[in-house]
């Protein structure tokens, strides 16, 4: 069950990795600064699950100079500026954000399961509870990404 747990760790954090970078790709299209402002939240906190997720592989395998890589990496990825802008961005494509939102939010929420079965799994109640709390954060994407869908379509 260890390396199951394990495994499933490693894809989370992979899988936040590219939810970071899918969402700094959305708020550079979005249609409008409070949008952007908004995507570019979601994909900080999916660089914040990701760190969490290094920390958990880091203390199960002992692994902490590869936490080390993980941080320059994650860092690398997170310093654009676009969430700076004060007007939409020259780029924005509304249809595309709309669908790239909508593919957001099936994602969201499976990823709601895997942070569920990943709480089953996991070997201690302190881990338990960061991935229900990161499940917690994965709903609340879903949610505001429905919200921002019903407001593009008035």
């Amino acid at each position: 069950m260890a390396n199951e747990f394990l495994d499933r760790v490693a894809a989370a954090r992979q899988d936040e990795l590219q939810a970071n970078a899918m969402y700094n790709q959305m708020a550079g299209i979005a249609p409008s600064r409070e949008l952007s402002l908004i995507v570019a939240s979601i994909a900080e906190d999916e660089y914040n699950h990701a760190r969490i997720l290094a920390t958990i592989l880091a203390e199960e395998e002992g692994g902490w100079e590869d936490l080390e890589e993980l941080g320059e990496e994650l860092h690398s990825r997170a310093t654009g500026t676009w969430w700076r802008r004060t007007a939409p961005p020259p780029q924005a494509d509304p249809s595309r954000f709309r669908r790239m939102a909508e593919e957001a939010v099936r994602d969201e929420l499976d990823a709601v399961c895997d942070y569920a079965v990943l709480a089953r799994l996991s070997p201690s109640t302190e881990k338990r509870l960061i991935l229900l709390s990161i499940l917690g954060d994965e709903y609340g994407h879903a949610r505001t990404l429905i919200t921002m869908l019903s407001e593009l379509g008035r």
